[in-house]
């Protein structure tokens, strides 16, 4: 199967690749991002029994065109006299600090982050005294014909699992996430169909992403760029409780950086220890200090993943077709 995106334009002999997982849901499809001179042509399946066989949806093969979009937010930003300017990365970490010290800290953290990314933002909120949650999209659930336990999963994200593991509360709305007077920190949440209206009475807003919504260009204190899946690497929990690593693909553009890597400095400038240098030290920190991740090693997990459930423990992690 071609995309017409990308019939005619490479041959596969030119293409660079590497092991990433789907986003497109919660199955967790083990999938292939191709690129060409950096830029992401398609996403092919990976083979893992245990996950998706030989298959993926025709929708997780699109969404390599996520990982293409030409608006990212490249630099990070603090506002001055009213506007967001340019700023080097020390001093946008320590902007975003104070500008969430002093007062109830709201986060409102994507399905869509990694395990790692997760757990230093967990670590992040209980310094800052707050609260962590998360709102997913739903959509039907759409098996796939002859194979077993495949489908377009109900929740469109990769990661609601890991999040509800690592303690963040779903939401419905970023109103329901927040009240009058918190600091808000949106941590790979796109703000779709948010308005500045819905985030009126706030103390301040950091938002940390990818791309740039109009209404954080309208009402951030601070922007910090980060990279999307194809371009750091991590691990994703699916619905079926299986921790999976996913391996960097491209070069980011500007110099965004990885989730981890921003969200450990903001740690560290808040007084933690944020002191990490490789995506495996976080992980190998998080399965020190969470019982639900006990006993896994980063290495360990290969390129199929292990398994970080219980039996019987799926229903109490909000897993669902």
């Amino acid at each position: 199967m071609l995309s017409k995106d990308f019939l005619n334009k490479a041959r596969a002999w030119e293409l660079d690749r590497a092991p990433t997982i789907c986003t497109g849901c919660s199955q967790g499809c083990n999938a292939v991002a191709e690129t060409r001179d950096n830029v992401p042509v398609r996403l092919k399946p990976r083979p893992n029994d245990a996950v998706n066989q030989y298959y993926m949806c025709e929708v997780g093969r699109q969404t390599y065109r996520d990982f293409a979009r030409r608006d990212r937010a490249d630099q990070p930003m603090v506002r001055q006299h009213g506007a967001l300017a340019i700023a080097d990365w020390e001093d946008a970490i320590a902007a975003g600090v104070r500008a969430l010290s002093g007062t109830r800290v709201t986060v409102l953290a994507s399905p869509n982050l990694s395990n790692e990314a997760l757990f230093l933002l967990q670590q992040l909120v209980a310094q800052l005294k707050g609260q962590g949650t998360f709102r997913v999209v739903r959509g039907d659930v759409v098996p796939l014909p002859g194979a077993p336990d495949l489908a377009l999963r109900a929740e469109r994200a990769a990661n609601a699992t890991g999040a509800r593991l690592l303690g963040f509360s779903e939401v419905e709305t970023v109103a329901d996430a927040s009240r009058l007077g918190d600091a808000l920190l949106v941590v790979g949440d796109a703000l779709d169909d948010v308005s500045a209206d819905d985030l009126a009475g706030l103390s301040s807003l950091v938002y940390i992403g990818t791309t740039l919504p109009a209404v954080a260009a309208q009402l951030a204190t601070v922007v910090l760029p980060i990279t999307t899946t194809i371009e750091e690497e991590g691990t994703f929990t699916n619905l079926r409780g299986r921790v999976q690593r996913f391996l960097q693909a491209r070069t980011a553009p500007g110099v965004a950086r990885p989730t981890w890597y921003v969200l450990a400095d903001l740690v560290a400038a808040a007084g933690g220890n944020g002191q990490y240098f490789l995506p495996s030290e976080v992980f190998t920190a998080l399965a020190a200090s969470q019982p639900a991740f006990a006993g896994l090693e980063y290495e360990a997990l290969g390129l199929r993943g292990l398994p970080v459930l219980e039996q019987g423990v799926e229903a109490a992690a909000g897993v669902s077709a």
